[in-house]
């Protein structure tokens, strides 16, 4: 296996932690070997242009910005443009190959545009794909924040 593969995939698996926390938040990881791990509990805010999704331990942070906002009736989709695992002190840069941000920033469920999929009232669906081919999916209701 890729050193950097499992490098990534052990770090988010650290930042996400296992403790069970109120359940604001979900993030499946699967790497590029099939292995997969799923971590509730994640804290969702948003900060200015950015998503920070903190672990249930609040050992560590994904840090995702967004740009190119549109919206899609309801729904707000955006596309991350830098990604970031912030734990110990220092920021690791993740290089993504694509991505999408779903939000449902409305106090009713809204079906997802072409899918089957609904979103929750203050939710978000987020899927982002990196360049090592670790997929990472995090749906959830957003705790805080204002989107800017």
């Amino acid at each position: 296996m890729n050193v950097r593969i499992a490098l990534l995939a052990a770090t988010v698996a650290t930042l996400l932690g296992t403790a069970n926390a109120s359940a604001f938040g979900v993030v499946d990881v699967q790497r590029s070997d099939g292995a997969t791990s799923t971590y509730s509990g994640a804290m969702i805010t948003f900060v200015g242009k950015t998503i920070h999704i903190r672990s249930a331990d609040a050992k560590g942070t994904m840090v995702i910005e967004r740009d190119a906002c549109s919206y899609r009736g309801p729904i707000v989709m955006c596309l991350p443009t830098r990604f970031l695992l912030r734990q110990d002190g220092s920021d690791r840069p993740i290089n993504l190959e694509s991505g999408t941000v779903y939000l449902n920033l409305t106090n009713r469920t809204q079906q997802l545009p072409l899918s089957s999929q609904r979103l929750s009232p203050r939710s978000i669906l987020l899927s982002v794909h990196t360049q090592r081919g670790t997929s990472i999916n995090v749906k959830g209701t957003i705790d805080s924040g204002d989107f800017r």
